[in-house]
């Protein structure tokens, strides 16, 4: 029995190492069944040197050897792989020194054969190193600024916990051995899926948000294209009439009529400029964003100062733009609609790898704060949340985000380093 039990727990050691590997490895360059024949080294090269040989310094190296093959499946670099050994590998002792200490095979020489016949220490070492990987990868998480629910955030922390008490109790019951071997197993397997069904839900809803966010685009690059089209349209139009409209004006200026001249021209200028463009710096998520967004400005009597200066190039993602830039004028556009004085002002610029951004608007005087810092300009919208996100993609750049309000104006200060492409 001791035997299946400890070949099922190395089995379920490999999953905590798939977990540890995402933590420290962000793409991979073999294909999945190489992965997975890597994968299986460990049960196979571990665990056999263990139960016919057990010499602790031999399945240190192994371990190490075996763990370093893994990490050849990713792109990264030398500093990178070691490193990631050297990290998975700590925390794996962690979990066996703690669990030799409590049954009593602490005091063990590492060259000399060792046996060990501890069935609990056998199953409690995999799931305090499972546990371990699910802590790294929440951490992961919170370092790129993804979002980890209370709700996985607490499993990660009972259902290990749970797991080593139903195995304490079965381990100390008076059940047939193939019960034993059963339970353990049932509980190794309710780990892994309850945790690869939060990975597969997470990855489905990350898919639908990056389709939504693709949605957007299409519909905002569509609107640029559309006043793109109209402008050129327009413009051949005055070109086409231009010799007519040129003559009419020379025939008011030979009679003297200054006044009807000057009121012709200012018609003709007006045709020109039915379809504004605020933004044409030929860098399209931002071009785009932009006179989208302020499409209906004029209309809602809006006074725009809009100043944009950058590479048609940058090394920023378009949902970036769009989340940053996005939320940034609709919090703008409906705090001005709430007052008399319609003011916004948008400035954009890139210099020396930053881009800085400032938007300032008029606003009503209602803020809502949140730990001392301002979230929102009305105490019952979900502007609050439209910071945030700017917040976190800015901190994908090593930005920062900074808000004022003062004497009826609110500002937000965006700065991001990004390389020109």
């Amino acid at each position: 029995m001791e035997q299946i039990v400890y070949i099922l727990a190395n089995i379920f050691v490999v999953f905590a190492i798939d977990k540890f590997m995402k933590v420290f490895f962000q793409k991979r360059r073999t294909k999945f069944l190489t992965y997975v024949g890597s994968c299986l080294l460990y049960p196979l090269v571990v665990g056999g040197l263990f139960l016919f040989l057990n010499i602790p310094i031999i399945t240190l190296i192994a371990n190490a050897l075996v763990l370093f093959t893994m990490t050849l499946n990713f792109e990264a670099t030398w500093k990178r792989r070691i490193s990631a050994i050297f990290f998975i590998y700590a925390f794996m002792f962690i979990a066996d020194v703690a669990v030799s200490s409590v049954t009593g095979y602490f005091d063990v020489s590492i060259i000399e054969q060792v046996k060990y016949d501890s069935l609990f220490g056998t199953v409690i070492v995999p799931l305090i190193i499972y546990f371990e990987a699910l802590i790294a990868q929440n951490f992961k998480s919170i370092r790129k600024t993804e979002p980890v629910s209370v709700i996985f955030w607490a499993s990660s922390l009972i259902i290990p916990v749970a797991s080593i008490y139903l195995t304490i109790l079965i381990l100390s019951s008076s059940l047939y051995q193939i019960h034993v071997v059963s339970a353990v197993g049932a509980i190794f397997i309710i780990n892994v899926l309850t945790f690869y069904l939060h990975d597969s839900l997470s990855a489905a809803y990350s898919d639908k948000l990056k389709t939504t966010l693709f949605a957007q685009e299409k519909e905002y690059y569509y609107n640029q294209c559309e006043l793109m089209r109209e402008s050129t349209e327009d413009l051949k139009a005055f070109r086409h009439d231009v010799k007519n409209h040129l003559s009419t004006l020379g025939d008011y200026i030979k009679c003297g009529e200054s006044k009807e001249a000057l009121d012709y021209l200012m018609t003709l200028v007006g045709n020109t400029d039915t379809n504004t463009t605020y933004s044409n710096t030929g860098n399209i998520a931002f071009d785009s964003i932009i006179n989208y967004k302020l499409r209906n400005a004029k209309e809602n009597g809006i006074e725009l100062n809009v100043d944009v200066s950058i590479l048609p190039k940058l090394s920023i993602e378009v949902s970036d733009v769009i989340t940053i830039i996005g939320n940034l004028l609709d919090n703008s556009v409906n705090a001005v609609l709430k007052t008399e004085e319609k003011r916004i002002k948008l400035k954009i610029n890139f210099s020396k790898g930053r881009v800085f951004i400032n938007i300032e608007n008029t606003f009503n005087g209602e803020l809502k704060y949140e730990d001392n810092e301002i979230v929102s300009l009305n105490k019952n919208d979900g502007h609050g949340y439209g910071l945030r996100n700017i917040r976190k993609s800015a901190e994908k750049y090593n930005g920062y985000v900074e808000v004022t309000a003062a004497d009826g104006l609110f500002s937000v200060d965006v700065l991001l380093y990004v390389q020109a492409d």
